[in-house]
């Protein structure tokens, strides 16, 4: 698998991303990120969707705008996704917007931030990855 690179979603890539979300639809499994959960049917609709997501167009309230992306093989094949926030809410800087556990996050890296002590004395433990 050689000659892996992220691309936007685009129409000439529907075949193969048809046979990806249907590959993955069938296993059963969790679709994440949760974009690849939305209904390719009408194609068109689907990468406008995405498009004004990322514009930050009819996101829900309190969402942050997001750019979603294919991992591709060198036969065009999609192998994967990964949806990008721009930014973070205050919701998502205290208590969500996870991209993984914290031995996952040192190991690659990550370096302490300030706790933030929820309503409810859970602590959520902060880190920060610098992106090169």
């Amino acid at each position: 698998m050689n000659n892996l690179k992220l691309v936007k979603p685009q129409i000439e890539l529907k075949d193969e991303y048809l046979a990806f979300y249907q590959e993955w639809k069938e296993s059963k499994e969790d679709m994440v990120p949760w974009v690849i959960s939305e209904d390719p049917s009408d194609f068109q609709k689907m990468l406008a969707f995405l498009s004004n997501h990322e514009l930050g167009l009819g996101i829900p309230e309190g969402w942050v705008p997001d750019s979603t992306f294919w991992l591709i093989n060198d036969r065009n094949r999609v192998i994967g996704a990964v949806n990008i926030r721009h930014r973070l809410s205050e919701f998502l800087f205290n208590a969500a917007g996870n991209v993984g556990s914290e031995k996952t996050i040192i190991k690659n890296g990550g370096k302490p931030d300030t706790d933030f002590i929820e309503d409810d004395g859970n602590i959520i433990k902060r880190y920060w990855i610098k992106n090169n």
